[in-house]
C-alpha cells in the first residue's frame, strides 16, 4: 500500500479523477469491442481490442482482468465473466479516486 499511496500522491485530485474517468471510460469501450469483435469473428479486430484493453489493464495494474481477456470470449459464459471482472475493476477505480 505504501507504494500505492506514493504514487498518487504525486497526482493532485482532479488529475487523478480525470485519469481515472478516462481509464474507466477506455476499459468498458475496449471490453465490448472485445466482446463484439469475437461475436463476429473478426481477428483483426480481436486483435486491436485485446491489445488495447491489455494496455489499460497493465496501466492500471488490472490483473485479474488482463488474464481473462486474453481467454477465448466465444462462449456467453466468457464474454459475461469479462463483463463481471471489467464492472470490478471499475468499482476498484472509482474507490481509489474517492480515497
Amino acid at each position: 500500500m505504501p507504494r500505492r499511496k506514493a504514487f498518487l500522491d504525486q497526482f493532485d485530485p482532479e488529475t487523478l479523477a480525470m485519469l481515472l474517468d478516462s481509464g474507466s471510460s477506455d476499459i468498458t469501450e475496449w471490453t465490448e469491442r472485445l466482446i463484439d469483435a469475437w461475436q463476429s469473428g473478426n481477428a483483426d479486430d480481436q486483435s486491436r481490442a485485446r491489445h488495447s484493453l491489455k494496455g489499460l489493464c497493465e496501466n492500471f495494474g488490472a490483473h485479474t482482468l488482463l488474464v481473462h481477456c486474453e481467454r477465448d470470449l466465444s462462449d456467453p459464459a466468457a464474454a459475461a465473466t469479462l463483463r463481471e471482472y471489467r464492472e470490478l475493476t471499475l468499482r476498484m477505480l472509482r474507490e481509489v479516486a474517492q480515497g
